[in-house]
């Protein structure tokens, strides 16, 4: 594996997140309008939506009560830790024709995707362009996305009382697991799509028991500079305080890890960072995401993945484009030549113009947190120089 040097390189911005905390209040806030308005109506009405969703979910679940018993082949889920750069990653595979997913809707209407589907494509304001918080360029609510709120119907995730949310091969929730599967195959039924892909960072730690429901699903692994990692993690916590300032119960009403307070997935180390967070941000969350990637590697192993798992540096997919993801597409046997159409795409527009990668300086932490991190930096070939 290539070494890839911790250097500087002038004043431009480490990462995208630290563009943005450059900018003056209000130009932040004009950047993000549309994306807080969005999220404000929807966050207003939580309430009503939790009702609309469970009637809409019972509609489809007898008009499409055949469709939906059918097999899910190979679901891809893509896997990393946050600010890893899953989200290009999900984005370059979701522009496959064959590949459906969640969506941004799915974060509102977990349940329903085919009724909520419908509506936003029927009514523009429901599909209106925003740029998110974590992203650098416009989505929509068709646009792929986690819908971690799928999972606050399973009876072990985040905001549950359980000490460790880690969902290993020898976790079981048949009750749970029917609303999964139902909701990725009307996704598919939606989209018209045969192959499912699914970009959650916190499925990460629950790798074993996906690998145990779905048997011949394809996992993506990538993984980041960690000084990079860092940074972005600290400065989204700081730009979803003003972006999205006074809608105090917003991380429980989507699911979110990052608007104040950070929320962290629970495992048999967590306690000591978790304790440590409030007073000093940047050695917990050195130390989470540490933990996080030594987590997975000990699931993947219990679990016996290896075979099934395809790992990827982010630098490496960014400076290597074409021949990285014509790699990935061949072990998700997507086919070479739909392969071309995004890559070509991908490389024109989106890869080159909003993406602040290795050009930019790697950013600078004190000798404590540098000396956690040099695990990963020695696992991943980062060379500190």
């Amino acid at each position: 594996m290539a070494k890839v040097s911790v250097t500087s390189s002038g004043d431009q911005p480490s990462t995208n997140m630290a563009k943005d905390l450059q900018l003056e209040d209000r130009a932040l806030s004009a950047k993000y309008r549309d994306f807080r308005d969005q999220a404000k109506f929807y966050y207003n009405m939580r309430g009503v939506n939790k009702v609309l969703d469970a009637s809409f979910n019972g509609i489809e679940n007898v008009l499409y009560r055949n469709e939906i018993s059918k097999p899910i082949v190979a679901p891809i889920f893509l896997l990393g830790n946050f600010r890893s750069g899953t989200s290009f990653f999900e984005k370059v595979i979701a522009d496959h024709r064959d590949v459906g997913h969640f969506t941004y809707g799915s974060q509102v209407f977990p349940r329903s995707p085919i009724i909520t589907g419908a509506a936003i494509r029927k009514f523009a304001f429901f599909n209106k362009p925003m740029v998110p918080v974590h992203m650098p360029s416009s989505v929509n609510a068709e646009s792929p996305y986690e819908a971690e709120p799928i999972w606050r119907f399973c009876k072990n995730n985040c905001w549950t009382a359980d000490a460790v949310n880690i969902l290993d091969q020898n976790f079981s929730d048949p009750a749970f697991e029917k609303i999964f599967r139902t909701a990725i195959q009307k996704s598919l039924i939606s989209q018209k799509k045969k192959r499912f892909l699914n970009k959650n960072p916190w499925n990460t730690l629950r790798v074993g028991y996906l690998s145990k429901l779905f048997p011949d699903a394809k996992f993506l692994y990538i993984t980041r500079h960690p000084n990079r990692q860092l940074r972005s993690q600290l400065d989204l916590e700081k730009i979803c305080q003003k972006v999205l300032g006074g809608l105090e119960h917003f991380n429980e009403a989507f699911s979110d890890q990052f608007f104040p307070p950070r929320v962290f997935f629970r495992t048999n180390s967590s306690g000591r960072y978790i304790d440590l967070y409030s007073r000093n941000k940047p050695l917990a969350t050195a130390m989470s995401i540490v933990d996080f990637d030594e987590e997975f590697d000990a699931q993947v192993k219990s679990a016996n993945v290896e075979g099934r798992l395809f790992r990827i540096r982010y630098e490496d997919l960014v400076e290597n484009f074409a021949p990285m993801l014509d790699d990935v597409f061949d072990f998700l046997d997507l086919g070479q030549e739909d392969a071309r159409r995004v890559i070509e795409k991908n490389e024109a527009s989106y890869l080159k113009r909003n993406l602040v990668s290795s050009t930019s300086r790697v950013p600078e932490f004190d000798d404590e947190v540098n000396e956690c991190l040099s695990t990963l930096h020695r696992k991943h070939g980062y060379a500190v120089s």
